[in-house]
């Protein structure tokens, strides 16, 4: 039989998606469901994987529209840069400016 954990190593909490209560012990890094009962919500497996899929459907949306939102950034940072070597290689003489040049 395993030691019992000290109340400061364990640390306890309800599942969002099943409602079980799940133990972590901080020092070994396991983790054990305390209450082996039926879930809160009353859902079967079959339900809560057709749930998962739905979330990752949703995620995978918004992570769509994330990429097309900010897909053009790098080609509008690439512009800018090459305008900038552009310019500095115009100015051979002059040096870029930096944090020490303000005094």
């Amino acid at each position: 039989m395993a030691p019992r954990m000290k109340p400061k190593d364990a640390f306890r909490f309800d599942c969002p998606c099943c409602g079980k209560s799940i133990e972590v012990n901080t020092r070994s890094g396991k983790a054990r469901a305390v209450k082996i009962e039926e879930s809160k919500a009353g859902k079967s497996f079959e339900g809560m994987v057709e749930d998962a899929k739905g979330d990752s459907q949703r995620l995978n949306k918004l992570l769509d529209e994330a990429q097309q939102l900010h897909g053009s950034d790098s080609d509008r940072l690439e512009d800018l840069f090459k305008q900038a070597q552009k310019k500095a290689a115009e100015d051979k003489d002059e040096k870029p400016r930096t944090p020490f040049d303000l005094d």
